[in-house]
């Protein structure tokens, strides 16, 4: 048998000697790369010169157009009509003023000072005269009532009436004015107004008003 104990130190170093040659065998095989040209090819390609620019020929100057000469003015020669006058003569005659006549003196006459209307009196007797017609023609077409209602009351009393005129005589509005505390009497005394005529007033009579207010007083006494 081996003792491999005996050469154990031969195969340390046989070990290291082969772990050694696998390290160094890939530095063995190492070879330097060539240089490529593709550098120099490079280089050579952007040393190229740019190619000529031929700039194109200068253009020709505008050549002036040749400068018209102004044609002879001929005189103008003013036709003048026969027989017609200077024309210094026409502005002078239009510019000379026609003369006016002179204005004749105007004589006024002094006016005499209007003197206000006087003022016309108040027609207390025309006005009057119309309210003693109306109330007396009142009492003349005033009638006691009739009826059963008449009869029996017999009533006595006054009634005093109030109503409006117009100028031609007509009857506006009426109402009672005082009361005679019956009312079958202040209802005839009513009546006997609104069935009236009336006359108009005179001209004279409450100027200026185009309705007038009256009152009147109608008694009324059962026959007996």
């Amino acid at each position: 048998m081996i003792d491999w104990y005996a050469q154990r130190d031969d195969i340390s170093r046989l070990v290291a000697l082969v772990a050694l040659g696998l390290i160094l065998s890939p530095l063995l095989k190492y070879r330097p790369a060539q240089k490529s040209a593709a550098p120099q090819e490079l280089f050579a390609i952007q040393m190229v010169a740019p190619p000529e620019v031929v700039e194109p020929p200068p253009a020709p100057s505008p050549v002036p157009p040749p400068r018209q000469q102004p044609l002879p003015v001929r005189p103008q020669v003013a036709m003048s009509a026969p027989n017609a006058p200077p024309r210094h003569e026409e502005v002078a005659t239009a510019n000379v003023p026609t003369p006016t006549p002179p204005l004749e003196a105007v004589s006024v006459r002094p006016t005499a000072p209007v003197s206000p209307a006087p003022p016309v009196p108040h027609p207390a007797g025309a006005e009057d005269a119309y309210v003693a017609s109306v109330r007396a023609y009142l009492i003349g077409i005033k009638r006691y009532p009739t009826g059963r209602d008449a009869s029996i009351q017999r009533p006595r009393g006054k009634a005093r009436i109030w109503f409006v005129l117009g100028r031609d005589g007509q009857l506006l509005s009426s109402g009672i004015d005082a009361s005679s505390d019956s009312m079958l009497l202040d209802r005839t005394a009513l009546a006997t107004v609104q069935r009236g005529g009336f006359p108009a007033f005179p001209e004279t009579a409450w100027s200026g008003q185009v309705s007038h207010r009256f009152t009147v007083e109608l008694e009324f006494i059962p026959a007996s």
